[in-house]
Order: C-alpha cells, then sequence, then structure tokens
C-alpha cells in the first residue's frame, strides 16, 4: 500500500492536514488526536486526506475527507496506545464499511457508527468518502448512554422518523463545532453525548438541550413550510408538543415566536444578498408566511422599519 506524510497549517482554531508524502508522519503528528491509528492507501497517487479538528475539553470534533483508504486499529496498537476512547463517524459523502469482531457492514451516505477504539476495527473506503467524528472519553460516553459499548452501533434512519432528525441535528453541531471559527464547543460534547444517547437507544432518555437541538434544526430546514406549527415539530424531535412548549419557555420564548423569529431572521438576509427587485411577496412565501401583509407587520416589529425601507437601506450602505 501507498503511504504519505502531512502538511500541517492552523485554519481558524483548528488545523487543516494536506498529505504528501509518508504516512508515519501522519502518525507520529497525531499524537493526541489520531494517535495509534493506522491508514493506508491503495491509491497510485498516495492517502490524500484533508482534516479538520478542534478539540473540546476532552473531546475531539474532526472533519475528514479524501481519497481510498484503510484506517485500522490493530490488538498491537491497542496494547501499545489504549486510548480509552468512544468514536461517532457519521459519513457524509460516498460509502465506507466498517469492520470489528462482529461482522462487516457496509456505511452509506447518511449512517452513524459508534465505537470503541480500544477494540480492534477497520474503516475503508475504495474511492473518495468524507465523514464527520466525534471523540469522547469513554468513561463518559458510558455514563451518558448508560451501558458499556461492547459493540459498535450502525445507525440508519429514513426521512420522517424522529431518530432521522435528531441524527441530522447531531451531524449538523459536529460540522459546526468542528469548522466554523467562533463556534461554542465548550459545552458542544457533553450536550451532543444527549443526542448520541436519544439516536442510539442505549437508555431512551435525553436532556432538554439535546431535544432543543433537535428542534432548532429541525424548523431551520422547514423555514419555508407553511404547516411548520408546535404539533408538526414536536411530532418530528420525537416528544409531546407540551414538552417541546416547556423547552422554549425555559428559554424565555414559546415555539411560535421561534418559529417566526428565525423566518423574519432569514428573510431579513435574503433580502440584503438580493437580487434588488426581487417580490417581497414572493420573498414572504418563500419563509412560510401566510400573507405579504402579515410578513412586513412581522419585520417592521423585528427591524423597525418595512421590508423594502430595510432593503433599500441596505442597498445603499453597501455602496458607500
Amino acid at each position: 500500500m501507498s503511504s504519505a506524510a502531512l502538511t500541517v497549517r492552523p485554519t481558524f482554531s483548528s488545523f487543516e492536514y494536506a498529505v504528501e508524502d509518508r504516512i508515519h508522519m501522519w502518525e507520529n503528528h497525531s499524537a493526541g488526536t489520531f494517535a495509534g491509528i493506522r491508514a493506508s492507501t491503495h491509491d497510485d497517487s498516495g492517502l490524500a486526506l484533508n482534516l479538520w479538528n478542534r478539540p473540546a475539553e476532552g473531546f475531539q470534533f474532526i472533519a475528514v475527507s479524501g481519497c481510498s483508504r484503510l484506517v485500522d486499529r490493530t490488538p498491537d496498537l491497542i496494547r501499545r496506545q489504549p486510548l480509552h476512547t468512544v468514536a461517532l463517524a457519521v459519513v457524509t459523502h460516498g460509502e465506507a464499511f466498517f469492520h470489528d469482531r462482529s461482522g462487516t457492514q457496509i456505511l452509506r451516505r447518511g449512517d452513524l457508527v459508534l465505537y470503541d477504539v480500544d477494540s480492534p476495527f477497520l474503516l475503508g473506503c475504495s474511492s473518495n468518502m468524507s465523514e464527520l467524528m466525534m471523540e469522547m472519553p469513554r468513561a463518559r460516553a458510558e455514563v451518558a448512554l448508560g451501558a458499556s459499548l461492547d459493540r459498535a452501533h450502525v445507525v440508519r434512519t429514513r426521512e420522517g422518523d424522529a431518530r432521522h432528525a435528531q441524527k441530522v441535528a447531531l451531524t449538523a453541531a459536529i460540522q459546526q463545532a468542528t469548522m466554523q471559527p467562533g463556534a461554542p464547543v465548550r459545552q458542544a460534547g457533553e450536550d451532543l453525548l444527549a443526542l448520541v444517547d436519544l439516536i442510539c437507544g442505549a437508555r431512551g432518555t435525553a436532556s432538554g438541550e439535546a431535544y432543543l437541538l433537535t428542534a432548532r434544526r429541525y424548523v431551520a430546514a422547514r423555514l419555508g413550510d407553511a404547516g411548520l406549527t408546535p404539533a408538526a415539530i414536536a411530532a418530528g424531535v420525537g416528544i409531546s408538543e407540551r414538552h417541546l412548549a416547556r423547552l422554549f419557555a425555559e428559554q424565555g420564548t414559546t415555539t411560535v415566536r421561534y418559529v417566526r423569529e428565525q423566518r423574519v431572521e432569514a428573510a431579513a438576509q435574503a433580502l440584503a444578498a438580493g437580487p434588488a427587485d426581487a417580490s417581497v411577496g414572493s420573498l414572504a412565501r418563500r419563509f412560510g408566511f401566510p400573507s405579504q401583509a402579515h410578513f412586513t407587520r412581522v419585520f417592521k416589529e423585528r427591524f423597525g422599519q418595512t421590508p423594502d425601507r430595510w432593503r433599500r437601506d441596505r442597498m445603499g450602505a453597501s455602496l458607500l
């Protein structure tokens, strides 16, 4: 197998790794992040990977993309360097396989695998594949899940299932924690562990923050849906409407008010982005408002100006 080395350059508070030559440098640089894990490829051009990593209080948020590869953790590596870590990976592009003592499973886009890094495994792909990962201390993961991770968990969901909405929220949060400068990461690990518990079904309980993360992501993906009611959101998240209302009340708002605020903020961004002659009525419909009059009233309450006036002011300022 071909192997390659790393060039490292800082990318905001994370790092971007561009692979060039020999794999042993990848392993050496990985101390504390990917230590004790080997990677190789059959690709004639060598191993070409991009990685972004952000540590946060014992957690690692990682994005990986690149060519065909095989990543493995052998019994010998585990004996020499135990990591006491649990990893969660979500395939975001392409297809991969995961193999451990319980067998081999194919992972397709959107599939999630949760596994103990101190159990031997292989994770590989035959063509370009991208994944998002969260690594966490095993002890904290087992407390959150209410069980020891004696085997890998592969999770597949389908659109419309509450677990699917939870997995989408988890994927988006890992991506934000990994790749967006300034994204809050201090509490992200603990909050996301509750989502992992929900998705993997180890215990079936979760913190309010886990449900709020799911609800916010559910709303963000459906701002133009006129049927985005509290009942629909609660069903999509997997809780009762009363429970959802209580969670938003703890944030000082209501479900209806939160949806309205997200719609008007998104509409304001769309107005600022242009085009200058875009119809306010069509924009109102695009973001789920029942009428232009209703949109204008809500917009004026939020920004103190009508949408047309607000857009003229923004476009005039951009020309200065």
